[in-house]
């Protein structure tokens, strides 16, 4: 092989070089000993067939070929050193492509012999390309190159678009994509593009490894790009890539010889104070990056893994943190809480987050914030087509175009998120393309000060399109504003759903040139135990549909009750919107405890509510989570009747508080333990994560602290686990209503305990 490897060099170095004595040679000196000390004055005075020869060192700029088809070359070119590749550096030094090729430059066009490194990409759209090498209807012939450290939109190390180039014996690594496409991209880049048909040496075979994105950290390949992309390389990331690394077929075939990274089969630590250096496999020799963490980690369905996040600011400028991450299905991320663990100020439009196509992915424990100058998607988390649970989760002060906060387009559910002062289309958009059925489900969440992204339009809490099943339960939408100088604009949008369960909401003091709440496009909507109050203009917009739509309505506190004033009509469709009023509604004030409107604490309410007790007295089939808002009991005697009815609105007055024994959160462990349905009858299930392989003992406990029965008790593999507890105990005898305790023991030690409540 390395015969093989001198022969070709030498081959390649005698047709080049003979190429010399017919054209002119310009040299490229930094000691000003050459033709010129810059390499862009050397390109600048040549002709087609000139050769501009450049000297070691390391060169501050971005290159242009200017449409000539000339050679540009490091001393490689005239002795076969390749030890010229290192010391002859252009740094593009973050201020555009390192190299551009865009006049129609040929396969005569070559570059051979350099490192290319710092670029940041061309910008011919609202996103920046090829941070590397910038291709776009020129076919340039790139040899013996090595193309590290740069970054982009798309397209870290190269972008090819509308292009034949060719390659040899070309090293891609340690380029990083804000979107897609870490390594290379091929594209079609506006206006009038052509597909590219890149070929790629199988004599000296290129080496693709070790660069990120959102997804196709290697390679992305356009999916309108219609011909089979041959990827012939040596060396990529992995021998075996999924869509984490490289697009998949059909218009990519992969010819991969080895692999640079071997997985990991384990949960994974990280810190900021850490190194990815260290194995990152215990809590005591964490790596430093979440993003080389989901590189390293190998996860299955029947693996699931952890990926453990410590305490700290996880940011560029911190910890040199590379955004988006690039989710993994089966894989989740735990931080150490809200205000522990902290994501903030990714730069290049990038998104937090992203999920392409995963599945089960979880989310947990951290904050996400200051996400500022995307002016479009993606989101600051953006979950496409993936499904994926976020639970525990405070985002703030982000900005983008479409969903200021999360973009969904697969099966969601967020639980106790809070979701603040975001700037964007809506703050959360949960929808599916007109083939595809989700669901999204919505327990504890808060909006609060989300508004639009520019003066015309945009702004609002949420929006939810799914074509299925949507529940919204224990949420509080409030101090949101939505405007469009078009159209009328609404701060929720329940749009083209089948079902949607709208329980114990609160939607207060939001502004809009439109409705609070938006409904139509088919399906029925069932609201109850709501206060809906002082929103501006309308309490509901409705939206006519090419299917009808039902909205049910019970024991809510709206404002204007059932007054057709309260209802804005929009659109030219022929299917309108029926409200049916069911009983329960009032007209009245809410009696709120006040204070500061941007405080979730000041739409609790206060024995004076009318809103106390004025629930569906029956809870039957609503599946309510067990606690209100502040995680107390969802269901509690508010008025001291004598008689338990829930409370309108996602606050219980009065009540306790459910967990008194909350989760006990190990150092080492990290255990989420709990149950649903909670209150239950007659049975509910327990749910508990195990992130490292143990002895397992999970055990109930009367309130008296009387062992009632033994649920699991083996030494078993990491994973998640649910039981089933029938309320029997040990004797298979029915036990009595009442409080129940749950404990999770793991090698003897008490890992995390709850409360649960059997009701008859």
């Amino acid at each position: 092989n390395d015969l093989l490897a001198f022969l070709c060099v030498g081959g390649l170095l005698f047709t080049l070089f003979t190429s010399l004595l017919l054209a002119e040679t310009i040299e490229v000196k930094q000691d000003g000993t050459g033709n010129f000390t810059f390499i862009q004055e050397g390109i600048n005075a040549s002709v087609d067939s000139d050769t501009v020869l450049v000297y070691p060192g390391t060169y501050f700029e971005n290159i242009d070929f200017i449409g000539k088809n000339i050679t540009v070359a490091s001393l490689l070119l005239t002795n076969g050193d390749e030890s010229y590749i290192d010391s002859t550096i252009i740094d593009g030094n973050q201020q555009g492509s390192v190299i551009t090729f865009e006049n129609n430059e040929t396969n005569n066009a070559v570059l051979i012999g350099l490192t290319l490194q710092n670029g940041s990409g061309q910008q011919p759209t609202i996103f920046k390309y090829g941070g590397g090498i910038f291709i776009n209807f020129s076919s340039p012939s790139l040899k013996y190159l090595k193309i590290i450290n740069n970054n982009a939109s798309t397209g870290g190390g190269i972008l090819f678009s509308s292009s034949n180039a060719y390659l040899e014996a070309v090293i891609i690594k340690k380029n990083h994509a804000f979107a897609v496409g870490g390594g290379i991209t091929i594209g079609r880049l506006p206006p009038n593009p052509i597909n590219s048909n890149i070929t790629f040496s199988s004599i000296n075979k290129c080496n693709i490894y070790n660069n990120s994105a959102g997804y196709y950290s290697d390679i992305s390949i356009a999916e309108n790009h219609a011909p089979v992309t041959n990827v012939i390389v040596d060396t990529l990331t992995v021998l075996y890539p999924d869509h984490n690394f490289t697009s998949q077929f059909p218009n990519i075939s992969l010819s991969i010889e080895h692999a640079w990274l071997e997985q990991v089969e384990h949960d994974i630590y990280v810190s900021p104070d850490g190194d990815d250096n260290n194995s990152g496999l215990t809590i005591d020799e964490p790596l430093r990056t979440i993003q080389w963490a989901l590189t390293k980690i190998k996860a299955d369905s029947l693996n699931p893994r952890n990926i453990y996040i410590a305490e700290g600011i996880y940011s560029p400028a911190s910890n040199n943190e590379l955004f988006p991450l690039n989710m993994r299905s089966y894989v989740s991320i735990i931080g150490a809480g809200v205000e522990e663990t902290i994501f903030e100020e990714p730069i290049g439009k990038a998104a937090f987050i992203y999920g392409w196509h995963d599945n089960f992915i979880k989310l947990s424990s951290f904050t996400a914030r200051n996400r500022t100058g995307a002016n479009i998607s993606p989101s600051p988390i953006q979950l496409s087509f993936s499904n994926s649970e976020l639970s525990d989760i405070l985002i703030e002060n982000c900005f983008c175009m479409n969903a200021s906060a999360i973009g969904s387009t697969g099966d969601i559910i967020i639980k106790d998120v809070k979701i603040y002062n975001n700037n964007g289309m809506k703050a959360v958009v949960c929808g599916s393309y007109p083939d595809q059925e989700i669901t999204a489900k919505l327990n504890n969440v808060i909006f609060i000060g989300n508004d639009q992204y520019e003066p015309t339009c945009g702004g609002g809490a949420l929006s939810v399109s799914c074509r299925k099943s949507v529940s919204l339960k224990n949420c509080l939408f409030a101090k949101n504003h939505a405007y469009d100088n078009v159209w009328p604009n609404a701060n929720i949008y329940l749009l083209e759903n089948d079902t949607v369960d709208f329980f114990n909401n609160i939607v207060c003091n939001n502004t809009s040139n439109g409705g609070a709440i938006a409904v139509g496009g088919g399906g029925t909507i069932n609201i109850k135990n709501s206060i809906i109050y002082g929103n501006s203009n309308y309490q509901f917009q409705t939206k006519r549909g090419y299917e009808p739509s039902y909205v049910n309505v019970s024991h809510s506190l709206i404002q204007g009750g059932t007054d057709p004033s309260i209802l804005h009509i929009a659109g030219p469709e022929p299917y309108g919107v029926e409200f049916i009023w069911g009983e329960g509604i009032i007209d009245e004030i809410p009696q709120f405890l006040g204070g500061d409107e941007y405080d979730p604490l000041y739409y609790q309410l206060t024995e004076l509510s009318p809103c106390i007790d004025a629930g569906t007295p029956d809870t039957t089939g609503l599946y309510l989570p067990p606690w209100d808002l502040l995680h107390n009991y969802r269901v509690w005697d508010g008025d001291n009747n004598g008689t338990a009815i829930i409370d309108m609105g996602c606050y219980e007055f009065g009540a306790e508080q459910y967990v008194e024994a909350e989760n006990i959160q190990s150092s080492i462990f990290n255990i989420q333990l709990s149950n649903y349905p909670n209150p239950f009858n007659p049975e509910t299930k327990i749910v508990f994560n195990l992130p490292e392989e143990g002895n397992v003992k999970l055990e109930i406990y009367n309130i008296k602290g009387q062992k009632v029965k033994i649920l699991m008790d083996c030494y078993t593999s990491p994973g998640d686990f649910e039981l089933i507890w029938n309320g029997k105990d040990d004797n298979n005898l029915q036990v009595g209503s009442g409080v129940y305790f749950y404990q999770l023991n793991i090698n003897g030690n008490s890992e995390a305990i709850n409360k649960m409540i059997l009701l008859k």
